[in-house]
């Protein structure tokens, strides 16, 4: 069984100690593996059901943020919504910029942003 087979079957289990015992069943000769299970467990505990709520409980902040980032000085250091900050442009096209943004909250992880051109920076646009 692979490390995402047995992450997933972690997963469904009721509590934290069913977790443990199925983790230490198929982890009894390979402590790494387990060290690398517990971890991924951890993690996604941390990351909590964020996922899981609606874009429209976040996407207010974000939008006013991206609106205003795109009438101002946007460079590497720019924080988006309290949560994203710009490190590099990585590309740019007809409809924008694209960045490599670190998100700092509900998880850490690296993600990738495009800024609209202000001038497509309406409803109007997509309809």
């Amino acid at each position: 069984m692979s490390d995402r087979e047995l992450f997933l079957l972690m997963l469904d289990q009721v509590d934290d100690e069913a977790r443990h015992r199925l983790r230490d069943r198929y982890c009894a000769n390979d402590p790494d593996r387990a060290d690398r299970l517990s971890r991924l467990l951890a993690a996604h505990e941390r990351a909590g059901r964020f996922l899981e709520r609606p874009w429209n409980e976040f996407a207010p902040t974000l939008m006013e943020s991206v609106s205003s980032a795109n009438h101002c000085y946007v460079g590497p250091g720019t924080v988006l919504a309290g949560r994203y900050q710009l490190l590099r442009q990585i590309g740019r096209g007809g409809m924008g910029v694209v960045w490599i943004a670190e998100q700092n909250e509900p998880v850490s992880r690296r993600v990738a942003i495009k800024l609209i051109r202000p001038d497509l920076d309406s409803a109007a646009t997509f309809a």
